[in-house]
C-alpha cells in the first residue's frame, strides 16, 4: 500500500477520509447486551461525506485520500473505473468520460416519465456508490454508500411501495436486492492487489464477511431512501448471504423505517447507526420500524437558525408556526400518509384551481420534467394530486390492513383549506417546503449554511441519543437506552420535537408592512 504524505479532509466535515481503522474494532456490549461494533464519530463524519458524494459524485478527494477502485451503479448500468490511472492523457479522458456518464445518469430527464411508468411492475431505481480502501496488515474496507430520493420522480415509486415482505419495505429491499445482483459484476482490482488476492469483488467481500477474521469489512451507508436501503442491504447480508454481524458496519441519516411490525427478527440486532434529526419528516414514514441503534438528535433554535435558512419574516414564521401545528400528530406512517392524503385533498377541492395549480408548481419545483408531461397527456393538478391521494390511500390499507378514516381525512383537509386561504399559497407552500425539507438536508447548501446532518456529526453527536425499536402488543415502540438520564424523558423530548407551542391566546397573524 502506497503511503500517503498527507491527510485529506472531506470537503463537509472536514474528517481524514482515511481514517477508515474504526470499522475492525472488536465487538463491544452496550447498553443492552448486545455484542455490536461501537458507535464511533469519525466513522459517522466519514459516511455523512461518503452519504453526500453518492449525490454529486464529487469523489475526487476519496482518491486522493487512498480509496480505489470507485463503481457507481444507476438503476441498470454500471459505470466503473472512475477513479481509473490518470497517469497518461488518454487514461485521464477515458477516466474524464465515465466521470461525466455517471453523473449524467442522475439529471432529470424527459425520458424520467417513461421510466416512473415502469417502476410500476419493476424497482430498478437504485443509485449506488462503491469503493474499497486498502489499510495496513492485508486489511480493507468496502464501502456501499445508497443515494437518497432524486430529483427524479419516479424514486417516489420505490419510497411508496410500502407493502412489506418477508416483514421489510418492499421498494426499499428491493432496490438493496438489485446491488445483490450486481454484486459480480461490480470488482475492486486495485485492493484486490493490494490483498495479494487475483481478484475481489463485491460478491467475494461479502463471501468474506460471512467468515471469522475476515481480512475486508463492509461499511455500508446513506441517506433518506439510501439509508432505509442500506439497512435492507444489511438485512439481506446477513439473512440471505450469511454475513456475520463484526463484518458489517452501517450509519444512515434521516432514514425511513424499514420493518413492519410482522418483522421476525430482532430489529435492536443489526449493526447499524441511525442518526435522526427530531424535527425531520422523513424518519416517521416508511414501513414502522428501523434496523439497528438510532442515534436521535433533539433541536433547539440556535441549530435551527444556523442550518434550516427559515425566513425570519413575521409572516413567515407565523406561517410556518401554523404548518408545524398543522403536522404535529404526523408522528409515523400512518398519521403522515393520513397528513399528507388530507393536504392532497384540500388542493383537489380549493375553489380556485388556479390557486391548486401555483400551490403544486410550488410543491413540485424541484421536479422538473413531471408536471409538463403529466400535461402533455392531458392531466390537470387536480388530476395529479387526486392520483397522488389514491396512491397514498391504497399505500396505506397495504401498511395496516385497514382503510383510512374518513374523518380524520375530512378534518386534514378543511384545516388544510382554512390555512391555506388564511395565508395564500406562496407563504403557505413555502413554510411546507421549510418545515419539511429544511430539516432533511446533508448535501452542501447553495446558501452556505451547513446541513443539519453535517452539523449533528460534526458538532453536536454529544447530543445524541440512543433508541432501538421493539414490536410491541402490535404497535411499534422506541425504546430509550436502559438506565440512562434520558430514558423518562424520551416522550417529552419527541413531542417537544414535533409539537410547537400551542397559538397563544388573541395571537394574530402578523401584518405585512406592504399591505
Amino acid at each position: 500500500m502506497t503511503r500517503r504524505k498527507h491527510i485529506v479532509r472531506g470537503r463537509l466535515t472536514r474528517v481524514n477520509l482515511a481514517a477508515a481503522q474504526a470499522v475492525f474494532a472488536p465487538p463491544v456490549k452496550d447498553a443492552w447486551g448486545r455484542a455490536l461494533p461501537p458507535f464511533d464519530p469519525d466513522l459517522a463524519r466519514l459516511c455523512a461525506e461518503l452519504s453526500a458524494a453518492t449525490y454529486d459524485l464529487e469523489v475526487e478527494r476519496f482518491f486522493d485520500a487512498g480509496w480505489v477502485d470507485c463503481t457507481f451503479q444507476a438503476e441498470n448500468r454500471l459505470f466503473d473505473a472512475i477513479d481509473g490511472p490518470v497517469d497518461r492523457p488518454v487514461r485521464a479522458l477515458r477516466r474524464g468520460i465515465r466521470m461525466k456518464r455517471a453523473r449524467g445518469a442522475v439529471r432529470v430527464s424527459p425520458g424520467d416519465v417513461l421510466r416512473g411508468v415502469r417502476q410500476l411492475v419493476a424497482t430498478d431505481t437504485g443509485k449506488v456508490l462503491t469503493m474499497a480502501l486498502p489499510l495496513q496488515e492485508g486489511r480493507a474496507v468496502v464501502a456501499v454508500s445508497f443515494m437518497g430520493t432524486s430529483r427524479k420522480f419516479y424514486d417516489w415509486v420505490t419510497n411508496m411501495k410500502m407493502s412489506c415482505r418477508d416483514g421489510m419495505h418492499e421498494g426499499f429491499s428491493q432496490v438493496a436486492r438489485q446491488v445483490l445482483e450486481n454484486a459480480e459484476r461490480i470488482a475492486y482490482p486495485q485492493a484486490a492487489a493490494a490483498l495479494g488476492r487475483e481478484r475481489l469483488t463485491l460478491r467475494d467481500a461479502v463471501e468474506l464477511a460471512a467468515q471469522p477474521d475476515s481480512p475486508v469489512r463492509l461499511l455500508v451507508c446513506g441517506h433518506s431512501q439510501g439509508g432505509a436501503s442500506a439497512q435492507a442491504y444489511v438485512h439481506l447480508l446477513i439473512s440471505e448471504q450469511g454475513a456475520l454481524r463484526e463484518n458489517l458496519l452501517g450509519y444512515t441519516f434521516a432514514a425511513p423505517t424499514v420493518a413492519g411490525l410482522v418483522f421476525s427478527g430482532e430489529p435492536a440486532s443489526y449493526p447499524v447507526y441511525n442518526v435522526i434529526n427530531a424535527d425531520d419528516f422523513v424518519p416517521r414514514i416508511g414501513s414502522y420500524m428501523r434496523l439497528g441503534t438510532d442515534m436521535l438528535y433533539v433541536p433547539d433554535e440556535d441549530f435551527r437558525a444556523a442550518c434550516y435558512g427559515w425566513s425570519d419574516d413575521p409572516g413567515a414564521d407565523y406561517a410556518r408556526g401554523r404548518v408545524r401545528r398543522l403536522f404535529a400528530g404526523m408522528v409515523d406512517t400512518p398519521t403522515v400518509m393520513e397528513g399528507v392524503a388530507g393536504l392532497c385533498r384540500a388542493l383537489r377541492n380549493l375553489p380556485d384551481a388556479h390557486v391548486a395549480e401555483r400551490t403544486l408548481g410550488a410543491l413540485n419545483a424541484g421536479i422538473k420534467y413531471l408536471t409538463p408531461a403529466m400535461a402533455a397527456l392531458g392531466m390537470t393538478a387536480a388530476d395529479i394530486i387526486g392520483l397522488f391521494e389514491r396512491q397514498l390511500i391504497i399505500a396505506y390499507r397495504s401498511v395496516t390492513d385497514e382503510n383510512m378514516d374518513e374523518e380524520r381525512l375530512e378534518a386534514m383537509a378543511r384545516a388544510c383549506m382554512d390555512l391555506l386561504s388564511e395565508v395564500g399559497p406562496e407563504a403557505f407552500t413555502r413554510a411546507v417546503t421549510e418545515v419539511t425539507l429544511a430539516p432533511h438536508g446533508i448535501s452542501r447548501d447553495p446558501g452556505g449554511r451547513t446541513p443539519p446532518y453535517v452539523q449533528i456529526v460534526q458538532r453536536c453527536q454529544d447530543g445524541l441519543r440512543a433508541y432501538v425499536w421493539r414490536a410491541r402488543d402490535g404497535r411499534a415502540v422506541c425504546e430509550a437506552e436502559p438506565g440512562s438520564w434520558f430514558a423518562r424523558a424520551q416522550e417529552i423530548a419527541l413531542q417537544q420535537a414535533a409539537q410547537p407551542p400551542a397559538l397563544e391566546s388573541g395571537e394574530t397573524k402578523p401584518q405585512d408592512d406592504r399591505e
